[in-house]
């Protein structure tokens, strides 16, 4: 896992470290990736849609398994404030993620998952953006270890993620900077360092 040349070169070229915080304004969260049993968001997004109404919107961009149980519950409670969003290029993506305010993450409470490292977590953490993560294990851990700035929830928690975004309203933030986790784990310097440990071994 690592940070891919594109999200280092937009991060070179926009101004991501404010969320937005104008009046009468939703407040714009967007989760991109696979939306199935694996990842649960119809337990967290639909009652978080209908506890902030238009205070918030959820942009679901992907598909899976659980978009039908979303669009059902979109219907049954009238909800106005989720968009789902097919697949897209990663181009169209960046677009999607520089406009937002807030970046989702979500994996469901399954026991293998908590050995897993989402690339999602590098892709977030390219930007000086809040992070709502609702992981254990491992990248929970790691995100607590790398990224302090992010808020966390305990997966499928749904009273739990409503206060963490709480926090994000209404707490006065310091600027986020993720620039020494962008250096850290860019592929780039990642791909270097391990080219620099080659050569060490073999040509000591």
């Amino acid at each position: 896992n690592s940070i891919d040349d594109i999200f280092i070169k937009n991060r070179e070229k926009t101004v991501t470290r404010k969320i937005n915080n104008k009046p009468g304004l939703p407040l714009k969260i967007i989760y991109a990736g696979n939306i199935g049993f694996g990842q649960g968001l119809e337990l967290i997004v639909l009652p978080l849609a209908k506890h902030f109404k238009e205070k918030i919107i959820i942009q679901l961009v992907g598909d899976g398994s659980s978009v039908n149980f979303i669009k059902n519950g979109i219907i049954e409670k009238k909800l106005t404030n989720i968009e789902l969003i097919p697949p897209v290029n990663r181009e169209s993506l960046l677009d999607y993620y520089n406009k937002a305010d807030v970046f989702l993450l979500q994996l469901n409470d399954i026991p293998a998952f908590k050995k897993v490292l989402p690339s999602k977590i590098f892709d977030y953490g390219s930007f000086d953006k809040p992070m709502l993560a609702g992981v254990k294990g491992e990248a929970k851990k790691f995100i607590a270890e790398n990224l302090p700035n992010a808020f966390l929830f305990n997966p499928g928690d749904y009273k739990s993620v409503i206060n963490e975004l709480y926090k994000i309203m209404n707490c006065e933030q310091t600027p986020i900077d993720n620039s020494s986790f962008v250096e850290r784990y860019s592929r780039k310097n990642i791909m270097d360092s391990m080219l620099h440990s080659i050569i060490a071994t073999f040509y000591i």
